[in-house]
């Protein structure tokens, strides 16, 4: 499948524009495609046109052919402005115009500021769970609270009504001027392992996942969702509100619409079968891309992020704005305690309020950006270096003002020393040791990790790596990336970004004695990913039974210990086959080779159970582990020993198979001679 090729054939026959019933005016109608000086000529006629290109010119300023704008988000309001005029899209014929055609032309579609208008460095933003405050509020007011009472009680999961739960939220939604319902919609929880949490209580409650869960099994097809859809009017207008407003631009690889409009695209399709949770397995190929597509706008959209972002920046400027203006006095003592020595560090800062407080004034930590090599992937997970050297770390606050005090103290979680963690919210932190690495798979897109290096001196690098989702084929069938499969002399298998991981490998490599045997399948790219880019090889296969050795040892402290160890016994393209042996320890010169056997069978096919347990599950600990994690399927094989006796018995029954087989051959013969004649 060429990804080019299919993007190519869905502008040309499935492009949005076909679909869309009713049709805006154009306000400034143009009679076919026209040159740059053609269309500046019509937007010159037009005040309100022509005011849009001057905008777009004062703030998007180029001077020597680099970006000298003074307000980003001024410029790209006034980018989305010029879009709307003949001026994007016009075209530079090769006349004798051409020269301050094309002038015009790379000042709207080459201008740097809007190719380099996505921050190098990214801010994160510090909000305040707001769900639980949001619900009491409603709860306050009696029209809200008549609204919220029917979506508390049809969406209980304990007696989950979904079509009375989808019409309560469309009902509480869809009343306009209504305060509340933009605040519960875009209502936000702190990350906690705390369960009994208020805020995620609350959450759960107003963002019921009753109205998100369909009957049918499995999930709907996300893009079969929205035909049906487009089938009725009153969905396809949300849909296209939704897609026009929150969808990412192709050419800016920003959102279309401004976070106000998405905002109220996004409260419109709240409640519908649009946030139904839908899926693409066993999606055909030829619509793969597309059905992937639908998924990330309606699921995974980074524009619907920027909008719930956007709303409560704007809360926090607004209460600054209300704020008392006092000066705040913060103390904060460290610490540090390093045996043989105890050193304090106190510092005072005040700090005096502005009487005016802008985006910049609600950010905390820089953020390195995170490079992304597919299409259709969620927003690149951001990391939070933290760099820990102290083992007891305690700040007490102190705030002074006109009418109260206090004095509240926090003392941190203790955390492994000489580490890194990686913060994702609302996931858990990641703690990894200094020296090692870690691989962390996106919560949202399970083909998508990223691999953390803690480096000495604690420094903490990421970079994040996707495995293409091709489709195997055998001679009888296609099979879809990460479908199970099944081959003959090699077991089972896995489709794995365009081949097959098998358990065992091709026959003619694989002659076994008797033994107690682990068959390991492992992805060659995977192993290829992660080593790209580095001196020496992050993954080398073979060091897997070094690293499983250490778990067996690990797992058997648990009980009485083990005297099984595991011996590298071959290895093939994306196979390797590992033999349990017993250790030194134990005599076997006085044993019988049944009885060595058995033993083998007693110390090690638990706990090589155990391996292939993890790897076929995806245990967190093997997924986490950057060897370990590319070993994608496993089983373990207990050759017997041949006897002789066997070997004979084998043979005679060999042979009167053969004799049975002549006998009815002969009589099948004799009938149809008998028939004929």
């Amino acid at each position: 499948m060429d990804r080019e090729c299919n993007s190519f054939r869905d502008f040309l026959f499935d492009h949005p524009c076909v679909f869309v019933k009713e049709k805006e005016k154009d306000p400034y109608p143009v009679d076919a495609l026209p040159t740059c000086t053609h269309a500046h000529q019509v937007c010159q006629q037009e005040p309100k046109c022509i005011k849009l290109y001057e905008d777009f010119k004062t703030h998007c300023k180029v001077r020597d052919n680099k970006c000298r704008m003074e307000d980003r988000e001024s410029c790209f309001e006034s980018w989305s402005g010029l879009r709307r005029s003949p001026m994007f899209g016009c075209i530079c014929p090769n006349n004798h115009m051409k020269r301050r055609c094309d002038r015009m032309f790379s000042m709207v579609n080459h201008n740097p500021c809007v190719d380099n208008s996505i921050d190098p460095e990214k801010e994160k933003l510090v909000f305040q769970s707001t769900c639980h405050s949001a619900m009491d509020s409603c709860n306050n007011n009696y029209h809200c609270r008549m609204l919220l009472a029917p979506i508390l009680h049809h969406c209980d999961i304990s007696r989950c009504n979904r079509n009375s739960c989808m019409e309560a939220l469309q009902t509480f939604y869809g009343k306009s001027d209504f305060p509340w319902n933009v605040e519960i919609a875009f209502c936000l929880c702190k990350k906690t392992d705390n369960r009994h949490d208020a805020c995620l209580i609350a959450q759960e409650k107003l963002h019921p996942a009753c109205a998100q869960r369909s009957e049918e099994t499995p999930q709907p097809n996300c893009l079969h969702l929205v035909e049906t859809c487009k089938e009725s009017k009153a969905c396809r207008l949300k849909l296209e509100y939704y897609e026009q407003s929150c969808a990412v631009d192709s050419v800016t690889k920003k959102c279309a619409g401004s976070p106000n409009e998405c905002r109220k695209s996004i409260l419109a399709i709240l409640g519908t079968d649009l946030r139904t949770t839908c899926a693409c397995k066993g999606t055909d190929m030829s619509e793969l891309y597309q059905c992937l597509g639908w998924q990330r706008l309606l699921w995974v959209n980074p524009c619907v992020v920027e909008a719930q972002k956007h709303f409560h920046m704007k809360k926090a400027i607004e209460q600054s704005r209300l704020s008392t203006h006092t000066p705040v006095q913060i103390t904060t003592t460290t610490t540090t305690t390093n045996a043989p020595s105890t050193k304090i560090i106190t510092t005072t800062t005040t700090v005096m309020p502005r009487e005016k407080m802008d985006f910049s004034d609600v950010k905390l930590v820089t953020e390195a950006p995170l490079k992304l090599s597919t299409e259709f992937l969620p927003p690149p997970q951001r990391f939070v270096p933290t760099i820990i050297s102290t083992s007891t770390i305690s700040t007490t606050t102190e705030r002074k003002t006109t009418t109260k005090r206090t004095r509240p103290t926090t003392s941190t979680t203790p955390v492994p020393s000489r580490s890194c963690v990686v913060q994702r919210a609302p996931y858990p932190d990641q703690f990894i040791r200094e020296g090692t690495y870690k691989r962390i798979y996106h919560e949202d897109d399970f083909e998508c990790s990223d691999v953390c290096e803690c480096e000495i001196g604690k420094e903490l690098s990421c970079r994040t790596i996707c495995i293409d989702r091709m489709p195997c084929r055998s001679e009888f069938a296609f099979y879809n990336h990460a479908a199970p499969a099944y081959q003959a002399f090699r077991g089972r298998c896995l489709c794995y970004s365009g081949r097959f991981v098998c358990i065992k490998p091709a026959p003619t490599d694989n002659a076994l004695p008797h033994g107690v045997f682990l068959f390991l399948g492992y992805s060659e790219v995977d192993e290829r990913e992660l080593n790209k880019n580095h001196t020496t090889h992050l993954v080398v296969v073979q060091d897997v039974v070094r690293v499983l050795q250490a778990f067996i040892k690990d797992e058997a402290e648990k009980e009485n210990g083990t005297s099984c160890v595991l011996e590298f016994f071959n290895s093939t393209r994306e196979n390797v086959i590992i033999v349990g042996k017993l250790s030194d320890e134990i005599d076997v010169n006085q044993m019988t080779p049944v009885e060595i056997l058995e033993r083998e069978k007693e110390e090690c096919a638990k706990l090589m159970e155990i391996i292939v347990d993890r790897i076929n599950n995806k245990h967190v600990d093997f997924l986490s582990h950057v060897l370990l994690s590319i070993f994608k399927i496993a089983e373990i094989e207990i050759v017997p020993i041949q006897t002789s006796s066997a070997s004979s018995l084998q043979s005679s029954s060999v042979k009167q198979i053969i004799v049975c087989f002549i006998i009815l051959s002969t009589v099948k013969f004799i009938q149809n001679y008998l028939t004929i004649s």
